[in-house]
């Protein structure tokens, strides 16, 4: 394949994982505003726990079968009626551990509503793996518009079936029902829009279980490093500062961690082709990172800036508590994205799953004794600073580590997130000289009629609007200073130029 191709369909595959990921949180981010008014924190929270359990038990006794079908470069039908089947069958022994431990989460959370919220998410998950496995073939075919199109469709499904239960009933039972009946149509869908038709088959069972045996540690050590903290706050406080901080984490994770999914959902097709040549391998894995570090981090400072109104327009007053946890959260999502990023699935594309292993569980270890000495520290706040610093810190000692054996340069990341960095301080300053709530007295002044609660609204656009402007122009301004040098820039300037 020519480099040319190459390059087309890598960053084809990109675009419609970040045109179908942006979309589908766009639509989460749709019912979440809606949903934030129907129903309250401690709706959330009761939820909020029963999935972090389902999580853990998915991760601990589920094999990852899309990213062995998509890897392998002599796919074949037997292997993917396998993948198929052995998907289900996992899942019912899952939905079977997950039964039987419920009596015991009620236990660790303190609340009995948890243990039916999870048989009925337990049978939500045999639900999910009996959808057609032609999606995952699609993907594994570059075909990225049939996914992207499904993905839509099962979200717009979500949202309409959750927000209709959240009116007639008012709880969290609202969000348990909506889910089931969506994943019940979304099931049919799946074999309604792809022609496949998977078969029950146990031939290459055996292949899906040593695959499980590498990745279902790393994937399972990479839930708890990211719901670690939900899980400690889920143990020591109640069902209301459990919905109020996993509400803040979800609506976080829409802006950091969903970037980097939806770039590795493309990317990892593209990475196991690539895998072949090391040096092409190479230079699109650095072109990548910095590309994602250069959108993360004027995200997650403008986060940090613009919470207050952010929460105001999409939760509403009553969510205001959450603001010094986005804060706090931003800063771990974009750290924990770009590591992520980095570690994961480039290793798993090169076959590198023991690596991948070892990386994910140093990530974990530094991260608990932080986050539980934040706890001690500083409470419930304490536990989002302990996230924020431990990702920070893992980003240099996974990112050193990682780029070791890669064979890439790790200083090359450094000095081409500069650039990013200044900018992003500079964005925040500038956001921060405007911050006033002098719109209302502006449009009382004319003579023009506005509520107090449409001001959050303006400001929120208008910061969003600043930023933009100062950290696109900063960026060009200091890569012009240093004489266009070679990077994410240079390569947006490129594709300009050659239009």
């Amino acid at each position: 394949m020519s480099n040319t191709l190459q390059k087309t369909k890598i960053f084809s595959g990109v675009l419609w994982s970040f045109l179908m990921r942006w979309s589908t949180k766009f639509i989460g981010l749709i019912n979440t505003m809606i949903l934030a008014r129907l129903l309250t924190p401690d709706d959330f929270g009761i939820v909020a726990m029963g999935t972090i359990v389902i999580a853990f038990i998915e991760e601990l006794s589920t094999v990852n079968i899309p990213l062995l079908l998509i890897r392998n470069k002599n796919p074949s039908k037997t292997l993917d009626d396998s993948g198929w089947t052995f998907g289900v069958l996992q899942s019912i022994v899952t939905a079977i551990i997950l039964i039987a431990i419920a009596p015991f989460a009620v236990k660790f959370f303190g609340d009995s509503r948890v243990e039916e919220v999870i048989y009925f998410l337990a049978v939500t998950r045999v639900i999910v793996s009996l959808r057609n496995i032609g999606l995952v073939i699609a993907r594994r075919d570059l075909n990225f518009s049939l996914d992207f199109n499904y993905m839509i469709i099962s979200r717009i499904i979500n949202l309409i079936c959750v927000l209709l239960f959240a009116y007639f009933l008012r709880n969290y039972w609202a969000l348990v029902y909506g889910l089931i009946i969506a994943e019940i149509i979304n099931l049919i869908l799946s074999y309604i829009m792809v022609k496949y038709k998977p078969r029950f088959s146990l031939k290459n069972i055996v292949d899906c279980f040593k695959f499980g045996l590498n990745t279902i540690p790393l994937f399972f050590a990479r839930t708890l490093s990211f719901k670690f903290d939900v899980l400690l706050i889920g143990r020591v406080s109640g069902t209301g500062v459990m919905g109020m901080y996993n509400v803040a984490n979800e609506l976080v994770s829409i802006f950091t961690n969903e970037l980097v999914i939806s770039a590795s959902r493309g990317l990892f097709p593209n990475f196991s082709l690539l895998a072949k040549n090391q040096e092409d391998f190479k230079r699109v894995y650095l072109q990548i990172i910095i590309i994602a570090i250069s959108f993360s981090v004027p995200i997650g400072f403008g986060l940090w800036m613009v919470a207050n109104n952010l929460v105001l327009v999409i939760l509403g007053k009553q969510w205001i508590e959450s603001v010094v946890f986005i804060r706090w959260l931003v800063i771990y999502g974009v750290f924990a994205s770009i590591i992520s990023l980095m570690a994961e699935h480039p290793l798993i594309a090169l076959k590198k799953e023991k690596q991948a292993n070892y990386l994910v569980w140093l990530r974990l270890f530094i991260l608990i004794p932080i986050v539980l000495y934040g706890y001690k520290v500083n409470g419930i706040v304490g536990v989002a600073m302990g996230m924020a610093l431990s990702a920070t810190i893992n980003f240099f000692i996974i990112g050193l580590i990682v780029c070791k054996i890669l064979k890439v340069s790790f200083f090359t990341i450094i000095i081409n997130s500069f650039r990013p960095i200044i900018s992003g301080i500079l964005m925040c300053y500038v956001i921060y000289l405007f911050q006033t709530n002098a719109w209302y007295s502006y449009f009382r002044s004319h003579g023009l009629t506005i509520t107090k609660d449409i001001i959050p609204v303006i400001n929120l656009f208008s910061e969003i609007l600043i930023g933009i402007i100062v950290y696109t122009s900063c960026l060009l301004i200091f890569w012009f200073m240093q004489k266009r040098p070679q990077g994410f820039e240079s390569m947006i300037f490129n594709k300009i130029y050659k239009k």
